[in-house]
C-alpha cells in the first residue's frame, strides 16, 4: 500500500475511533473506582496501539513513526476521555472541583455534571450540580 494512503487511513481511523469511543463511554451511567481504573488501563493500551498503527506499514529503516499531527490527534482525544475517568477514580470528593479545573482543558458545568453522574449517579448529580457548584461558572479558562 502507498505510504501516503496508509497515513491518511490511519488519521481517519484514529479520528473516527476516538469519536466513537467518546460517544460510547459517554453512555455509561455510573462507574465504580475499580471500573474507572480498568477503563484507564484500557485507554492506555488503546493509546499505545493507535500510536503504533502508522508504523505497521513503514518499510523504511529506521521506521519514521507517527506524524506530529497524528500523535497530537490521538493524545488530545484520549486525554479528554481519560480526564473524566481519572476524576471518577479520585477518592477525595471535597477536592473534586479543584481537580476538575486542573485536569480538564476547558471546564464547563456540563462536563462537571457528567463526572458527577459517573461518580454518584444521575439523580444525585443533578441535585449537587444545581446547588453547590455554581462557582464553576467563574473558573478561569486556560488557553
Amino acid at each position: 500500500m502507498n505510504q501516503r494512503y496508509y497515513r491518511s487511513f490511519c488519521d481517519q481511523f484514529a479520528e473516527t475511533f476516538i469519536q466513537l469511543l467518546d460517544m460510547w463511554t459517554g453512555r455509561i451511567k455510573r462507574l465504580s473506582s475499580m471500573g474507572a481504573k480498568q477503563l484507564l488501563a484500557d485507554i492506555a493500551y488503546l493509546r499505545r496501539v493507535l500510536l503504533d498503527l502508522p508504523s505497521l506499514d513503514d518499510t523504511s529503516t529506521p521506521p519514521k513513526g507517527p506524524s506530529m499531527t497524528y500523535t497530537k490527534l490521538v493524545q488530545e482525544g484520549l486525554d479528554r476521555i481519560e480526564a473524566c475517568f481519572r476524576l471518577v477514580d479520585l477518592e477525595a470528593n471535597h477536592a473534586l472541583v479543584e481537580a476538575y479545573a486542573q485536569q480538564v482543558p476547558t471546564p464547563s458545568m456540563v462536563g462537571f455534571q457528567r463526572v458527577l453522574e459517573l461518580k454518584v449517579g444521575s439523580a444525585i448529580a443533578e441535585d449537587i450540580a444545581g446547588e453547590g457548584s455554581s462557582h464553576l461558572l467563574f473558573m478561569p479558562i486556560r488557553v
